[in-house]
């Protein structure tokens, strides 16, 4: 914490035994990119409630790239019709702003992300920025406590948040991240599986 000059919020969470440890962890902190663990989830429980579907085709054109890495822009050159389901798997493995903007749109708005975490129980995930609006501005982060993120994580192992399926599903892009590489999975034993989101 010294060394990082800044706040810090850890929580961790022993799944069989409960056990926790907290450090600041009621503190709402810049999410960044983690933001888009929720909105997925928001999503999901959408697609569970048939309002949205898996294989829906979703239309993207170039004007609507939102800033982020090149590997992501080069996406979305060319319009395309993409599923929710890959918008899903760009957003969380790849970390993608342009899908995730999109997924914003098909769930009603960042306010919405919010009120599906409240209706789940999580009172410090807070959303109210769109990607495009953060990357313009870089002002008004969308705010988490690490404790919520800890529990929802450990509900989300335990199949308590989304259905069978759609838990796998998420679980695996979340396995199949490809950003971060030297964080959390760049200590860790080779073959130590990870899932999360950077």
């Amino acid at each position: 914490c010294d060394r990082a000059q800044g706040k810090v919020s850890l929580s961790l969470v022993h799944i069989e035994s409960g056990k926790t440890i907290s450090i600041n962890g009621n503190s709402q902190l810049p999410l960044y990119s983690v933001f888009k663990l929720p909105l997925a989830i928001a999503v999901l429980k959408d697609v569970e409630e048939n309002r949205l579907r898996l294989d829906q085709k979703i239309h993207v054109t170039p004007a609507e790239i939102v800033q982020g890495t090149p590997w992501n822009t080069a996406l979305w050159l060319k319009p395309i019709d993409v599923t929710v389901e890959t918008l899903i798997d760009y957003s969380i493995a790849r970390s993608d702003n342009t899908s995730t903007e999109k997924l914003l749109q098909l769930v009603g708005g960042p306010l919405k992300v919010t009120e599906r975490m409240r209706s789940l129980g999580f009172q410090n995930i807070d959303i109210h920025s769109t990607v495009a609006e953060y990357v313009k501005t870089r002002q008004n982060p969308n705010l988490g406590s690490s404790e919520d993120f800890a529990k929802l994580l450990v509900q989300l192992h335990e199949g308590k948040i989304l259905q069978s399926s759609q838990a796998k599903l998420l679980i695996g892009f979340m396995q199949r991240a490809v950003t971060g590489m030297n964080r959390l999975r760049g200590d860790l034993p080779k073959g130590t599986i990870v899932a999360d989101k950077t």
